[in-house]
């Protein structure tokens, strides 16, 4: 993809269009998709230049954008590769929300219950400390549930919290290109 082309592409409204949207100039359909993969476009692999420069202009103005606007010279375009194109972008964004959202999911469980485990383990080591028995058995469990406990809990709150708050940028951006309108227009060369 031409970056250079990407980067001036018009930012004016449409008329018609509500919302932000974000506009990429592109040469051929070949632009968004892989260059490694050989596939129809119904089932290429995006291409991560595409990809990265929707995810920057996202990043810039992320309030309202409701529409991805693919500029492309009038005379290269094809009503019937751009619906499979359109249905390829929209399922690839798809597919990265869903597999996003069960990340989170997945982060969430595993947060809970390593600080359930260690709160479990340290109420063991609080019922160990209670015996009377000054035994090496009890001395060692001590010694072993302790650390357990502690590094569980603060790695299940960790996990609970920070992991899944780095993650949540990532969400966010998928849900919005979910809801995204993806179209081609022409644009004259």
């Amino acid at each position: 993809m031409n970056t250079e082309k990407t980067a001036a592409a018009k930012s004016q409204k449409p008329a018609g269009t509500k919302g932000r949207h974000i506009g990429l100039w592109l040469d051929v359909y070949d632009d968004i998709f892989s260059d490694f993969d050989p596939r129809p476009f119904a089932s290429r692999n995006i291409s991560d230049d595409f990809l990265a420069e929707i995810n920057k202009r996202y990043r810039e103005d992320s309030d309202g954008i409701v529409e991805i606007q693919l500029l492309m010279p009038a005379e290269k375009r094809a009503p019937e590769t751009e619906e499979i194109i359109v249905k390829r972008i929209h399922g690839y964004f798809r597919k990265k929300h869903t597999e996003t959202g069960a990340e989170q999911n997945r982060l969430r469980r595993n947060g809970i219950l390593m600080t359930a485990a260690g709160m479990l383990i340290l109420f063991a080591a609080g019922i160990v400390v209670m015996l009377d028995s000054k035994s090496l058995a009890r001395n060692l469990l001590l010694v072993i549930f302790e650390p357990a406990g502690w590094f569980l809990c603060w790695t299940g709150l960790d996990t609970f919290v920070f992991s899944r708050r780095r993650q949540r940028p990532q969400l966010d951006f998928y849900s919005r290109m979910v809801k995204c309108r993806v179209i081609f227009l022409p644009i004259e060369t």
